[in-house]
């Protein structure tokens, strides 16, 4: 069970550390080219 829980963290570990570059960019643009904020996702 604990093996199973260190491969799980890992692998999470390992697709925040490949999705941070993209999502760095993604907000780099929204706020400093368009300087807009984020929509509100609520109604």
């Amino acid at each position: 069970m604990i093996e199973f829980l260190n491969t799980l963290v890992a692998d999470f570990l390992i697709i925040l550390r490949d999705v941070a570059p993209v999502l760095a960019v993604v907000l780099f643009f929204q706020f400093a080219v368009l300087k807009q904020s984020l929509p509100n996702p609520k109604k």
